[in-house]
């Protein structure tokens, strides 16, 4: 399973809610105008990071008794493998202390993250990406699949060259979101269980993009420090009409897909972790004048070749 994050229409992205205070003194919880008013999965994943973000001792646990629930059933709502009723959003709203038009945004919208063209994928939202948004954390997540895996910080850190610190911490991190599970018997295990997909490929951000550069500069590296049968590097030039990007990366994102399920095949056994990358940007400036193009559009066609396509 490789984990990508979902990320919404950006108006939806969760902040944390306000207080309001109300003519008779008394204070009520309310969203922040961006924050979002029909997903509430989404803002119970966000409401459990500002806590872990401000006392990095919290954790599901203690989320589940502030909401009077059992922490295993709080984790299958987070994780989108239990539906969540209008009742059970009434009664985690009013725990919650979400003003009255706040909740009844909620109730009345009360269905399960995913949508219906996803089938089981899961959903994680941009808060929990910002928390998890470095390189190793989706390196670690992988390597649970691993029958050599160890919990091991040190062990960790060897194998994918961070430090024993970054990876003592990620262990933490992961644990508390709920990505992984620590069995009694001390293994680990990924909870997600179905891949995640990206339903707005136009949105970005800081963490976003700080994630693909990281995994560029690690690309880079191994261009030198890999040997050639254990890596591809590949690329090809070529002039296209920018009316055909969104075709172009819808196919690039079923290549993705077709990708993650013959290296997820049944009984096939992980041995190494490796990163798949795909990158399609333009070399031209983009201020290319509509006379420009009118004047190519009207000369002959040159003769076509096939381009060679070089590797390092």
């Amino acid at each position: 399973m490789n984990l990508v994050y979902y990320f919404g229409n950006p108006d939806a992205v969760q902040q944390e809610p306000l207080l309001n205070t109300t003519p008779s003194g008394s204070q009520k919880t309310s969203a922040s105008p961006q924050a979002p008013k029909t997903d509430f999965r989404a803002f119970l994943q966000h409401t459990l990071q500002e806590r872990i973000l401000r006392n990095s001792r919290y954790s599901i646990r203690a989320f589940a008794r502030a909401l009077q629930i059992n922490d295993s059933s709080l984790s299958q709502i987070l994780r989108g493998r239990r539906s969540i009723s209008p009742d059970v959003v009434k009664k985690l709203g009013l725990r919650l202390g979400l003003s009255p038009e706040v909740l009844e945004e909620f109730i009345r919208a009360a269905q399960p993250l995913e949508s219906s063209d996803q089938g089981n994928l899961e959903q994680v939202s941009i808060d929990t990406f910002h928390s998890v948004s470095d390189w190793y954390y989706d390196a670690i997540l992988e390597m649970t699949r691993l029958s050599q895996f160890r919990p091991d910080p040190k062990w960790i850190s060897s194998k994918i060259g961070i430090t024993q610190t970054e990876a003592s911490t990620a262990i933490g991190r992961l644990v508390r979101l709920g990505l992984v599970r620590v069995d009694v018997d001390g293994k680990w295990t990924m909870t997600h269980a179905d891949t995640t997909t990206i339903l707005d490929s136009d949105y970005t951000d800081s963490a976003l993009r700080n994630y693909q550069q990281q995994l560029l500069e690690k690309s880079k590296n191994t261009i030198e420090s890999i040997e050639k049968p254990r890596r591809d590097h590949t690329s090809v030039v070529v002039a296209l009409d920018e009316s055909d990007l969104r075709e172009a990366i819808e196919r690039i994102k079923r290549f993705r897909r077709e990708m993650l399920a013959f290296f997820e095949r049944p009984k096939v056994q992980p041995t190494q972790v490796y990163a798949l990358q795909l990158s399609l940007f333009p070399l031209t400036d983009a201020q290319i004048s509509h006379e420009e193009n009118l004047i190519a559009a009207s000369l002959p066609e040159g003769p076509s070749h096939e381009k060679p396509i070089p590797t390092a």
